[in-house]
């Protein structure tokens, strides 16, 4: 059942692809972003095991470092799309005190790099499928988690909404995703937002008693909270500006 799930998801997303092809301008454009959209939460999703990964090996590194054994790390599903995983990591006893706070803060740390290496990555891919190059790839990448919300603002700003591309629609989106998710990882991992068991409520040393489920919400509207400031301000020089923008293909 599960393979047979794969190949409808796969499918799917190939009619779309061919559908952008031959559908008009209008209905083109929606599919090119359907599809990319698809794409984007896809390549997030198995990003994100390696996100949660690199987290909970932030934890283990550091506690081999500092109390001379490494944990067992279990990363479960959450089906959820922003955050498809969760993990935790086992020492089999208690973490010294002294080396407390520097484990809890590798996770986040681990988790953070992780996330910015994954985007970096994206863009030198994109760079290099554009023949633009590593070097154009990696400075892109370094800039992106910021860039893409300055490319919102300046895509609803404009008077006539550009004829998306598929390749730079889902990387956009991806980008999205993933910076995204490096706010709440800076949530969960440096806030005391989170229950007492969380990262940042260890390190902060209190919680502010949310349960887990409302915190998600939270951190959940906080992360997409740029976005839809970026968005709100775009279309506000959009409405408010005398220019008319040049429409072209935003990155």
């Amino acid at each position: 059942m599960a393979i047979l799930r794969k190949i409808k998801v796969f499918l799917s997303i190939t009619l779309l692809m061919l559908s952008c092809k031959t559908a008009p301008t209008g209905l083109s454009s929606l599919l090119t972003v359907l599809a990319g959209a698809t794409l984007a939460e896809t390549a997030h999703v198995a990003t994100d095991y390696i996100t949660v990964l690199g987290h909970e090996s932030g934890h283990s590194i550091a506690h081999k470092a500092l109390a001379g054994s490494y944990g067992t790390i279990t990363i479960i599903p959450t089906y959820e799309p922003l955050k498809p995983f969760f993990g935790y990591t086992d020492f089999g006893q208690n973490i010294p005190e002294g080396a407390q706070s520097l484990v809890t803060a590798a996770g986040p740390y681990g988790g953070l790099i992780t996330i910015y290496a994954t985007i970096i990555a994206a863009e030198v891919a994109r760079s290099c499928t554009e023949g633009q190059g590593i070097k154009t790839g990696l400075i892109n990448g370094l800039k992106r988690p910021l860039s893409i919300y300055a490319d919102i603002v300046d895509f609803f700003a404009q008077k006539e909404f550009p004829t998306p591309s598929l390749l730079k629609t889902t990387c956009s989106l991806f980008a999205l995703l993933k910076s995204g998710s490096m706010i709440g990882e800076l949530l969960y991992g440096f806030s005391p937002l989170y229950p007492s068991f969380s990262d940042g409520a260890k390190i902060c040393g209190y919680s502010l008693g949310y349960s887990m489920l409302t915190a998600h919400k939270i951190c959940m509207a906080l992360a997409i909270s740029p976005a839809v400031l970026c968005s709100l301000a775009g279309l506000y020089l959009r409405y408010t500006s005398n220019n008319n923008l040049t429409p072209g293909t935003v990155d």
